[in-house]
């Protein structure tokens, strides 16, 4: 296992990457990193399939002296130079020209991992293959926003894209962060703040980004100079100030951070000396009327000590729970807002000793604890040796923490208020960090009438790091790198192998003959919530009525016996006139979805008025995981859907008239009503195939039931106030039977872990 301290190496370490848990290293060729640090490790049998197609291999300790010397270059000067990976073939010149090969049945392909089908797809499979096992190298960690990896990964693709001739999407004012973004970039206080940073839009829809309104827009200058889209988002969140005593009859006691207690992620920025009160549990209602607290128990002037997981017997297992788990009960989120709704002036936390679970030798840290909106006071957790010492010198009794577990274990007690000439002094304070990453775009320019008007084809680029956030790993995944082959490598080696085939096909084009423009963009910050794709749309000088379409291709690499699903295609009025004839020639078995609302960008883009087809070939178990490696993609198949992407693209950016928008495929465009209903969450449920019921999260929206909760993309939703919830069907029935105000608790599954969150129901906004 790789330690994560790896991500932290200077930028000149020494070159191989070597990483465990992967098989194979994919060659970093033909781009700008190559050149500086040739130094990947590359398979034998990955070496000989890509000798057939590549530019001269650069192994390590190899660099040519004329290498060596490109290693300064600017990129422009790079790109320039750099030879094609192969020979591009004669392009086909027809607007929806099949591929130059013959199309293979979508069911006769390899099902997964690599096999000798370059002599079928030739070049094309040469570069798709090239691309994703880049993209997928454990070099790029992970690609997350707040990796060197996932910088390297835009200026990867902007090289990419230089080197096919292709010109900058973005304006100058749009290409670097402005001062102001920038010192936020930096670091910004988490009091009281827990959502990404984004673009923020008024009641009447006026976005303001990068100092600029959309009233402003028209006196900017829109020329496009730049491949990359500055924009910034939530990073990681550092702990500044992490202070905790206690004073036994005016003798001191100080602890030391790290050993003693950590801060936790939802502790508030302030400091508090107050006397103890042991809470147990800090359980509001449990089983057969088991309750933490007696009525009129109060905690003002006084910090709860409580204890985590729930009422356990001998054994340390849980007494409600037979699943060998700890039942939704135990949930950390409730407990702490129960101490601080009876005025908690400071939380600590501490882990019952004897409970059968392996964390209880562990401390949380602040990275671990960060759900839900930060805290107005204090809040720590102890270790057991300094929980103990704490706890036997404040109770009057002098009962050990194990005693006071058994107490709490029974029930019946109420909050125990410990010596008062026993006090603990605490200060806490997280800053929040804001990351600068990128969107990366260019231009196929168009012809003709049609030159104004866009076909949109993109992906995301970006993936979930080190684990730390979004893995389904659990604990053992965290500081794991996830490479996201599939998620999504893929479909950004897919928008990459696009560039190239619709840059030949234009080529091609008979002289005079229209066509639209095609703008190809990778997004950064998809799994923070689409936060790329949304930033492009509300800061774009493009209108989304010079849009015809967007295609999104996300985890386009994992194709099983041919099935394909393609959504959106309920966005617009058009859709089965040209689809149904490539659908029918493409070889593939079509899963057909109307809704333009889902988990990945192409949502941005039909909330704001434009009509969207998004291509994915399905979840599995390695979806989020260290194991979504290169060696288990479908090469083969990948490249036959950027095919049948390619020829959807061709048939839009040649046709004269445009697509009709359709307001209402599986959620609102952008002047489409919302559905009327009492309330509303506030959440865009995700696709879910596995074996346990509920319904995922794909995107939590701004000013919602949902975000205020601390509901997160990812997560998956199991029970509705105390009730199982099989599917979204089963949500939006609970809907309809709330009103504005109630408050329900649901649990969800994140991290491998069942954590209780309380909502608080909002009416859905009313718009003008």
């Amino acid at each position: 296992m790789e330690d994560a301290r790896a991500r932290d190496a200077p930028a000149g370490a020494p070159g191989v990457v070597c990483h465990d848990d992967f098989e194979e290293s994919a060659m970093l060729i033909d781009s700008p990193m190559a050149r500086r640090r040739a130094h990947a490790v590359l398979p034998i049998p990955m070496a000989c399939l890509l000798s057939l197609a590549c530019a001269p291999v650069l192994m390590t300790g190899c660099e040519t002296t004329e290498q060596k010397a490109g290693r300064s270059r600017p990129i422009d000067a790079l790109a320039a130079q750099a030879e094609p990976l192969n020979a591009a073939p004669e392009p086909v010149a027809a607007p929806v020209a099949a591929a130059s090969t013959e199309v293979v049945p979508a069911t006769k392909l390899p099902q997964d991992g690599f096999s000798d089908t370059f002599a079928v797809f030739g070049d094309d499979l040469a570069y798709y293959t090239q691309q994703v096992m880049t993209l997928s190298d454990p070099y790029f960690e992970g690609r997350a926003p707040d990796t060197r990896g996932n910088r390297i990964a835009a200026e990867y693709i902007e090289f990419h894209f230089r080197k096919l001739g292709l010109q900058p999407a973005f304006p100058a004012s749009e290409a670097t962060l402005p001062p102001e973004s920038e010192a936020e970039a930096s670091e910004e206080s988490a009091a009281g703040e827990d959502a990404e940073a984004q673009p923020e839009a008024s009641e009447q829809g006026t976005t303001v980004t990068n100092g600029h309104t959309e009233e402003a827009k028209a006196q900017v200058d829109t020329t496009p100079v730049s491949y990359q889209q500055a924009f910034t988002v939530r990073g990681g969140l550092s702990v500044e100030v992490a202070e905790a005593s206690f004073s036994v009859g005016g003798e001191q006691t100080v602890l030391e951070a790290g050993k003693d207690f950590n801060a936790m992620g939802f502790a508030g920025n302030a400091a508090a000396t107050a006397p103890l009160t042991f809470v147990g549990y800090s359980i509001e209602e449990g089983e057969a009327g088991y309750s933490s607290y007696k009525e009129g128990d109060s905690l003002e002037g006084r910090i709860a000590v409580l204890l985590r997981f729930e009422p356990m017997g001998e054994t340390g297992k849980s007494k409600w729970s037979d699943a060998g788990r700890w039942s939704r009960r135990a949930g950390l989120s409730q407990k702490v807002q129960a101490a601080i709704e009876r005025g908690a002036a400071g939380i600590i936390l501490v882990n019952p000793p004897g409970a059968d679970d392996p964390r209880v030798e562990f401390l949380e840290t602040h990275e671990s604890t960060r759900f839900g909106e930060a805290l107005k006071v204090p809040a720590i957790m102890l270790s057991l040796e300094a929980g103990e010492k704490l706890l036997k010198a404040a109770d009057p009794e002098g009962r050990s923490l194990l005693d006071l577990r058994k107490l709490a274990d029974e029930g019946g007690s109420g909050a125990i208020p410990l010596k008062d000439d026993v006090t603990v002094t605490m200060n806490t304070r997280l800053v929040r960090q804001q990351v600068p990453t990128s969107n990366v775009g260019a231009i196929l320019p168009g012809r003709g009438e049609l030159a104004k008007q866009y076909v949109i084809i993109g992906g995301h680029f970006d993936h979930v790091g080190y684990g730390r956030s979004g893995s389904r790993g659990g604990p053992s995944a965290n500081g794991k790198i996830h490479p996201g082959a599939d998620d999504n490598a893929s479909g950004t080696a897919g928008v990459l192998l696009a560039a190239k085939i619709l840059s030949e096909r234009y080529a091609a084009l008979p002289e005079g003959a229209p066509a639209r423009t095609i703008l190809f963009l990778a997004f950064s910050g998809e799994e923070m919530g689409l936060l790329g794709s949304r930033h492009f749309t509300q800061v774009t000088s493009i209108s989304a009525d010079d849009v015809t379409a967007m295609l999104n291709m996300d985890m386009i690499g994992r194709l099983r016996d041919g099935k394909l699903t393609v959504y959106g295609l309920g966005t617009a009025k058009e859709w089965a006139e040209v689809l149904d004839p490539l659908f029918a020639s493409s070889g593939f078995d079509v899963e057909r979805i109307n809704a333009g609302i889902g988990p990945s960008d192409h949502a941005s883009f039909y909330r704001a008025g434009v009509p969207v087809l998004h291509f994915f070939t399905g979840l599995h178990p390695e979806y989020h995981m260290p194991t979504d490696v290169a060696r288990l993609i479908n090469y083969a198949g990948g490249v036959q859907v950027v095919g049948l992407l390619c020829d959807v693209a061709m048939a839009l950016a040649t046709r004269s008239d445009r697509l009709t928008l359709i307001e209402s495929a599986g959620g609102s465009a952008a002047s489409g009503s919302r559905p009327q209903a009492p309330v509303r969450l506030g959440i865009a449920p995700g696709d879910y195939s596995g074996d346990q019921p509920g319904v995922l999260v794909g995107e939590v929206y701004e000013n919602t039931s949902a975000a205020d909760a601390g509901i997160r993309a990812g997560d998956l939703i199991i029970r509705w106030g105390g009730e199982e919830l099989p599917d979204a069907g089963a949500m939006m029935r609970r809907l309809r039977e709330h009103q504005p105000g109630d408050i329900v608790e649901v649990v969800v599954v994140r991290d491998g872990q069942e954590m209780p969150l309380r909502v608080t129901l909002k009416a859905p906004e009313q718009r003008p």
